[in-house]
């Protein structure tokens, strides 16, 4: 038994361990959030809550991030992705510059300088949305540049985890008002149902992307189609 990993084999266990570590925090923001809604609690430890909440979301941020290049890397190795070795180092290069782009969002939210740096993210995300799509719905459209059809599949839906990761953004917005109106004791009962608004159309949002993920794993274990 080869006691060395090659790189692939290397690959492929920070693939799992990635998946594992996004879709096992991401349970924990949605059992959070669904408790920060909970009608009755005070701003006070709803705010507690979102902020453990946004902690754990870290996991899931980071995962999403890294598995792009590891599974760009993956693809590249051993199912036929035209990237040279100075491409592989160019795309490890900008998936951490994004990875700090984000935590850097995370640090200075609240700030003039984290907004600025949370649209840079932002724009980053479009980015990525835009090339995965093209990337993977012209490989099942042309057999080029990915030839294994479940493969490209894998690419295009990780085009929709990201378009789902935005909406969750554009949802999450509703947090804020809300928050602010429990805060100053204005109408709280219509505070609350806009809380509780919000939770549940980020539940919807958050179990389809899931599926989602959960069918991109089916399809990189089983490989049903050629």
């Amino acid at each position: 038994m080869a006691l060395l990993m090659g790189a692939y084999e290397l690959l492929n266990w920070l693939h799992i361990v990635l998946f594992a570590y996004w879709l096992g925090a991401d349970f924990g923001v949605f059992f959070a959030a669904r408790l920060m809604a909970r009608p009755g609690l005070s701003y006070d430890d709803r705010m507690r809550i979102r902020e453990l909440l946004q902690f754990v979301d870290l996991a899931p941020r980071v995962a999403l991030i890294l598995i792009l290049p590891v599974g760009l890397h993956m693809t590249a190795l051993r199912w036929g992705l035209p990237l040279s070795a100075g491409a592989l180092s160019a795309l490890w290069l900008a998936s951490l510059a994004w990875l700090i782009l984000m935590l850097s969002v995370h640090a200075r939210q609240g700030s003039a300088r984290g907004e600025y740096l949370r649209r840079a993210d932002l724009g980053v995300r479009y980015l990525v949305l835009i090339t995965m799509l093209a990337l993977g719905g012209g490989s099942l459209i042309t057999g080029a540049p990915i030839a294994d059809t479940w493969l490209a599949t894998k690419v295009l839906l990780f085009a929709v985890i990201i378009a789902l990761g935005l909406a969750l953004r554009v949802i999450s917005t509703g947090w804020a008002p809300a928050l602010a109106q429990l805060r100053a004791g204005d109408n709280i009962a219509a505070a609350e149902q806009a809380i509780l608004t919000t939770r549940r159309r980020g539940a919807v949002t958050a179990l389809t992307l899931w599926a989602v993920l959960l069918l991109m794993a089916f399809l990189g274990t089983v490989k049903p189609f050629a």
